[in-house]
């Protein structure tokens, strides 16, 4: 019986380029909105692309294993999940901060926990919500609190900054009474 004729190193090829290729792409894309677009994407949207890239990339590294291809695999999970966790951006971080509000803490909680930022809309007398933000919140439910800062009617935000761009960043906790109901982040 003859004996089983090697695989030649080129069968492998076309595997591995695939997994590198779709690997550096979606590195590329998630580095892209994370650090230079300064939008950070929600942990479902990481959930999502992480299953994503199971899905694509585990095929392709289980057809003809090799040492490169398994190590290529943990260095972009590991990316993935290091360009989501890390704060790159101020704005990144206030997001971060935000989202550890949630529905149901009350509303000296939520103060404790976004205390590093700047409180208030920082829009004073008869200025006008933002055009960002004006199709977000009805215009019922402007008013002007005791400082002569615009206040939102229900719901306490916060500021990135206190001057420049990052005042445009808002986070705004919804409140009824003192607990708080949702979180939004209204970029600027």
């Amino acid at each position: 019986m003859p004996a089983a004729a090697e695989p030649s190193p080129r069968a492998d090829l076309w595997p591995t380029l695939a997994l590198h290729l779709i690997g550096v792409i979606g590195l590329g894309a998630v580095s892209g909105l994370e650090i230079y677009a300064d939008r950070p994407l929600p942990r479902s949207a990481y959930a999502a692309i992480l299953a994503g890239w199971a899905l694509i990339a585990l095929p392709l590294l289980i057809l003809r294993f090799t040492l490169t291809k398994g190590l290529f695999w943990l260095f972009c999970s590991a990316a993935l999940v290091l360009i989501h966790l890390v704060p790159w951006t101020p704005r990144k971080a206030f997001v971060q901060s935000l989202g550890r509000v949630r529905p149901g803490m009350s509303a000296a909680e939520a103060r404790a926990l976004m205390r590093p930022y700047p409180s208030g809309t920082g829009l004073v007398g008869s200025a006008t919500l933002p055009a960002a933000h004006r199709a977000r919140w009805p215009s019922g439910a402007l008013r002007t609190g005791p400082t002569g800062e615009l206040e939102l009617d229900g719901a306490l935000v916060f500021r990135r900054a206190e001057r420049g761009e990052g005042a445009r960043d808002w986070g705004v906790v919804r409140l009824e009474g003192e607990t708080v109901t949702g979180v939004a982040f209204w970029p600027g």
